[in-house]
Parts: structure tokens; sequence; C-alpha cells
């Protein structure tokens, strides 16, 4: 989900990865940030899609899923504050894990040639951390690439889940044997001979 002026769907979730870079290949910047829109909506995508699949929140439990945001964290469109959205996304049971971009002397660029202009981007990292310390999430700091990048790959393998075979047969032989030793105990102790 991105959101400028307005928010709009790149992509459902999905486990196509290829699908998702490519929408994200598309992104560049644009002439505002309606954070609580974006965050609402996304919260709004999680709860149904994992309805759609049969899970729905239970009171005092997070669904298994989380929005990841990526914002300078300074609102200056929408309706939705960014506080009613980190009240939303708690009341859903939905976690946000909030990436702030950005440092004091940013700016984006926009439009080509004589027409380009150079737009200060001021990060508010203290609106992105009330999001995520709101909704039970985390909050980072990203003030080039490279810390980026650590934080995604952190976040990838603490909050990614994958499916994995585990082999159980011991503990059923395991059990087996207790079972074995506490009837042939338990033999000698009332009957004074094994079976």
């Amino acid at each position: 989900i991105t959101f400028s002026d307005k928010v709009d769907v790149l992509h459902r979730p999905t486990v196509d990865h290829a699908a998702i870079h490519s929408s994200l290949d598309v992104l560049s910047p644009e002439g505002g940030t309606a954070l609580g829109d974006g965050v609402e909506a996304a919260v709004k995508m999680v709860v149904s899609t994992l309805a759609a699949s049969g899970v729905y929140h239970r009171f005092g439990q997070y669904l298994p899923a989380a929005v990841v945001l990526e914002s300078d964290g300074a609102q200056d469109r929408g309706l939705v504050t960014p506080f009613s959205a980190a009240q939303f996304a708690k009341a859903a049971g939905v976690r946000i894990y909030g990436v702030a971009l950005g440092t004091r002397h940013g700016y984006v660029t926009q439009g080509t040639g004589l027409l380009t202009r150079s737009i200060r981007v001021l990060p508010s990292p203290g609106t992105v951390a009330l999001l995520a310390r709101e909704s039970g999430g985390l909050a980072f700091n990203a003030t080039n690439a490279e810390s980026l990048d650590t934080i995604y790959r952190n976040l990838g393998s603490s909050i990614g889940r994958t499916r994995k075979l585990v082999q159980i047969t011991s503990w059923f032989a395991g059990a087996a044997a207790v079972l074995l030793l506490a009837s042939v105990g338990s033999a000698r102790l009332f009957e004074g001979r094994v079976p």
C-alpha cells in the first residue's frame, strides 16, 4: 500500500516476491503524506486477508501478521491521525513495525529539466515510534541505505515465518520407552516379579 495525497493498493498480500518487487519498482515520491489513512488501509487489508483464510482476531492476542511501515513519519494529508490509526491497529490485533526514513537535511526532487524542484522533507521519527509503540510493534530509524538494508534483514528474520517439517517419531519412541519402564517397575512393585 502506498500513501501520499491518497492511498493506493499496489498489491494484495502474497508470497510472490517477484510481484512485490515489480510493484515497488514503480514507486516515486509524490506530493504529501496521508500516513494515518495509509496505516488504516493496511490494517484493514491484513484483517480482511486473514479473515478470508478463516483467521480472526481474539481479544488480548495479536494476529499472525504485521504491517511494516516505511515513512518519513510527517503527516500533512489525509483524514485519519497517526494516533487514531495506531489505536485502530491495536484494536484489530495488528502490530506495526515502523521504519522512519530520512535526515534533517533530506529532500526529494520532483520534475525534470527546468521544471525540477527540490522539496525539503523533515523526518518525524516520533510519529513512526508512536504508531509502533501503540500497536505493540517496534520502531527503527534509517538515515541511509545501509541502515535501511540492515533493518529489513532483521525484520525479515524476526517477524517472517516459514514452514518447517520436524520429525517427531523419536518423541513417541521416547514416550513408549518411559511407559515400558513404568509398567515393569509397577509390576515388580505389586507382584514381585517381572511379567
